[in-house]
């Protein structure tokens, strides 16, 4: 028992020093098993205020005083810049910077900012933002936490912007591209197969292949039956809206000049036109060529046909499936396509903007 006793010491000293030798190295050996210069960008969503509110106070102040801030900072031979008492600094970049090379597959700690054109090399990763006052173009597989440009702005394949993007012109991104947040652009946004988003808005977003000249003048053409309900109950005194009860049918080439609100599924045949805003509470789906002049709402999935044409709003309570050269809105009347999960095909055009609060994705159709 004694000799128990007289080893426990010599035991708890050997314990302890060896617990001081090894305690210092644990940083280490967590960055070797996970390294942080390759772990993914955190999403943050649009409802984050503090980012939304930093973005639009960057983005004022790279087409203000930036220009002037940054040729003060290189004539005094000073390579960084602190934006508004930000927490962290900003590069200043020229072309071409020997650094570059140096950045595959490591975080880059500091923002970026270049007064001519950029591009983010292949695989870089920056947890800040990068921006530029001309065009900038983010490589493959590209990590940031925001990009903006003063002209064009291109996000590479595979690339991913974590939380905003802003383009003072066209914003195009590339196949299999992630888009977290809100991206905005002041005139047009391209969208190429395989892009997942958050939030999208401009005057103009494309998807994929333009549409081809002609393929949506068909409709034009269609010679139209007037439809009006057999059945149901008219929900307010002029019997402009009706509420129908059950599952519906519209037959092709429908013109329907009532408001009508479904409470089962309905589907419309193709060539339909519909004059009235359009209320569906079960799933709504067409098949190609259907008009809509009013705002179309769907408490269950929706699912527009090919060529369809809508002049309001689009808005799903669960899913949105746009078939092929979807058209939605117009240049005179900005409008909103909405749903929790969100997905276009080739060659939709949508005026205004895409709001998918979960999930938003372009596939080939």
């Amino acid at each position: 028992m004694m000799q128990t006793t007289s080893l426990l010491p010599t035991i708890l000293f050997w314990l302890l020093a060896i617990g001081l030798v090894l305690l210092p190295l644990l940083p280490a050996f967590s960055e070797w098993r996970s390294p942080t210069d390759v772990d993914p960008l955190p999403v943050v969503r649009e409802h984050d205020g503090e980012a939304r509110a930093f973005a639009l106070r960057f983005a004022d102040w790279l087409h203000t005083d930036a220009r002037q801030a940054m040729q003060a900072a290189e004539a005094r031979g000073d390579n960084r810049q602190t934006l508004m008492k930000g927490d962290h600094a900003f590069r200043l970049l020229g072309e071409p910077e020997s650094w570059w090379p140096q950045q595959r597959h490591k975080a880059i700690h500091e923002g970026l900012l270049s007064s001519s054109e950029l591009s983010v090399p292949d695989d870089a990763v920056c947890p800040w933002e990068v921006a530029s006052l001309s065009h900038l173009k983010l490589g493959r597989r590209v990590q940031v936490r925001a990009a903006v440009a003063g002209a064009d702005l291109t996000v590479g394949h595979d690339a991913r912007v974590g939380r905003w993007a802003d383009a003072t012109r066209t914003l195009r991104v590339l196949t299999g591209a992630r888009l977290d947040g809100r991206c905005t652009a002041g005139t047009q946004i391209f969208l190429a197969d395989d892009v997942s988003f958050s939030r999208l808005s401009a005057p103009t977003i494309k998807v994929a292949a333009e549409v081809e000249e002609g393929e949506g003048q068909a409709r034009q053409d269609i010679t139209h039956q007037d439809w009006q309900p057999s059945r149901g109950e008219a929900i307010d005194d002029e019997g402009h809206t009706w509420r129908l009860s059950g599952n519906l049918t519209l037959p092709p080439r429908a013109r329907v000049t009532v408001s009508l609100v479904v409470d089962g599924d309905l589907h419309i045949g193709q060539g339909a036109w519909l004059q009235a805003p359009l209320k569906v509470k079960g799933r709504l789906t067409t098949d190609a060529d259907v008009r809509f002049d009013g705002a179309v709402v769907s408490q269950g999935a929706m699912a527009l046909g090919a060529r369809c044409d809508v002049v309001g709003p689009v808005v799903g309570e669960s899913q949105v499936l746009l078939g092929r050269a979807v058209h939605v809105g117009s240049l005179e009347a900005l409008t909103t396509v909405t749903a929790q999960e969100v997905t276009l095909s080739e060659a939709v055009c949508i005026h205004g903007s895409v709001w998918a609060r979960e999930a938003g994705r372009v596939r080939r159709a």
